[in-house]
């Protein structure tokens, strides 16, 4: 799953308002884009197959992005590298 961590970071910068000075994801960005329905996130996420199969659902040929599992997602990757990086320090 790590490999699709990496995957969704770079899907994700191509919005350039979702990344810092440092080239870092802005979670909170992130999040409050996908709150909101954001056709730009939304549209980024169904470029990509490998995103649109995980956080998508195909309900007859509609497809419902399910926002509670993307920001799950989100936030668990991100807390546990806040973990990681504090305990390096």
């Amino acid at each position: 799953m790590s490999d699709f961590n990496g995957r969704l970071v770079n899907i994700l910068k191509q919005n350039t308002e979702f990344i810092d000075e440092n080239n870092d994801l802005i979670k909170e960005k992130v999040i409050n884009s996908a709150l909101k329905d954001d056709n730009i996130l939304l549209e980024i996420l169904l470029k990509n197959d490998e995103t649109k199969e995980y956080f998508f659902k195909n309900i007859h040929n509609f497809l419902i992005f399910n926002k509670d599992k993307f920001i799950k997602f989100i936030s668990k990757r991100y807390l546990f590298n806040s973990i990681t990086d504090f305990k390096n320090k």
